[in-house]
């Protein structure tokens, strides 16, 4: 039931900003996300470039949540070349 990080893109603002592969998602900008699909908290985690989203989440080895505030980017990620 729980929505895991599984890798963050590399370079781009999760990654910068200490969100880490297997840590739990709790909250986005002060809302809970539970019971929801993975789809809805992507949803969620999109937003406009240059606006705020707050992070809780849950770590591993680590007692109490931890919360995070960074400005969303325009994502763009490059297709691979086989």
């Amino acid at each position: 039931n729980d929505i895991y990080v599984s890798e963050p893109y590399e370079g781009m603002p999760a990654q910068r900003n200490d969100v880490r592969a297997g840590d739990i998602i709790l909250e986005v900008d002060g809302k809970s996300v539970a019971g929801l699909s993975v789809a809805d908290v992507s949803a969620k985690l999109k937003g406009t470039p240059n606006t705020i989203i707050k992070l809780k989440i849950k770590r591993l080895g680590v007692n109490k949540p931890i919360e995070k505030e960074f400005l969303r980017e325009k994502i763009q990620v490059n297709p691979i070349t086989y």
